[in-house]
């Protein structure tokens, strides 16, 4: 692993408040420009302004890599994603939203009593709902990244510092902000770029450290033009621990970045168990902390072969 991308670990795991992502955006264009490789700041939004880097030509590339370097609340339960088991994701989040809905209900019992008031209870309830939608968008920062999405980052970083001139010259990279909010960055800079990334193909990489399985969704746009590709670059090697899995946008659920372009993959590592599938856990909370470099060795690899193809 480059020593860049070990700084970033140790040291920028945090880029939650406006100055935390000034001080890692600032080392990073500075640390890419010592390997020649030149970033800048691309700025895009209205209401919400969001500092998406970039690297390349945006028109001129074959491929473009991209990954969010924003950072999420620390939350007391963990943000658990089955892409292929919606029935359980969606019981998952109500499960999540029960004690909330609890405590709206006795605290709404209790002011009648008191009260004999429904607009007490309605305005009491509002506040609750308001204050754990607040928790959850911007509460304490997580100092605990490292899956999320620390490892995209240095996906990225990584693929770059290991590409030839020629391999660059046809790449772009987009490291994006605010995907936390709500995928604003990415959205931001897809109506801005419209034109250029209307045919281009937009690899994403969200998570991609803690798991033994690599997942790929790949939309059906990406599939009716690259198929071949992507199934020979992102395939198994034997000197990598780490199991491919290619599927369906239609029949999987990964909400990231990659959502917001029409020709797309999304990647992210994930485990297994019988009954519950693939699962991704331990983001949003203290326990991401797991780094499989193995992982980062094999979309190095693939990433780099399906540059190469597509060239």
């Amino acid at each position: 692993m480059e020593l860049l991308s070990k700084k970033i670990l140790d040291d920028f795991q945090t880029r939650k408040t406006k100055a935390q992502k000034s001080n890692f955006t600032s080392f990073l264009i500075s640390e890419l420009e010592k390997s020649e490789i030149y970033a800048k700041i691309d700025e895009s939004g209205s209401i919400i302004k969001s500092r998406n880097i970039v690297i390349g030509d945006i028109s001129k590339a074959n491929v473009i890599f991209t990954a969010h370097y924003d950072t999420a609340p620390k939350l007391p339960f963990p943000n658990f994603i089955t892409p292929k088991n919606l029935l359980f994701y969606i019981f998952y989040q109500i499960l999540i939203l029960l004690p909330l809905f609890i405590i709206c209900f006795l605290v709404s019992f209790i002011s009648m009593i008191f009260f004999e008031n429904i607009l007490i209870a309605y305005f009491l309830c509002a506040f609750l709902a308001f204050g754990f939608v607040y928790i959850i968008m911007f509460g304490k920062e997580n100092k605990n990244t490292v899956n999320d999405n620390t490892s995209g980052i240095i996906t990225l970083c990584e693929i770059m510092l290991n590409m030839t001139k020629d391999e660059l010259a046809t790449t772009a990279f987009v490291f994006f902000d605010n995907e936390e909010l709500g995928l604003i960055g990415s959205s931001a800079f897809a109506r801005k770029y419209n034109q250029e990334i209307k045919n281009k193909i937009v690899v994403n990489f969200d998570c991609v450290s803690d798991g033994e399985t690599m997942m790929l969704v790949v939309n059906g746009a990406a599939r009716k033009v690259y198929a071949d590709n992507i199934a020979s670059a992102y395939t198994f090697y034997d000197d990598l621990k780490v199991k491919p899995f290619i599927t369906k946008t239609i029949t999987t659920f990964y909400p990231s970045d990659q959502m917001n372009f029409p020709i797309n993959i999304g990647v992210a590592a994930l485990k297994h168990k019988r009954f519950l599938g693939y699962y991704l856990d331990r983001i949003h909370t203290k326990h991401d902390t797991v780094f499989r470099e193995e992982n980062i060795r094999y979309l190095i690899k693939s990433s780099i072969k399906f540059v190469q193809l597509l060239s």
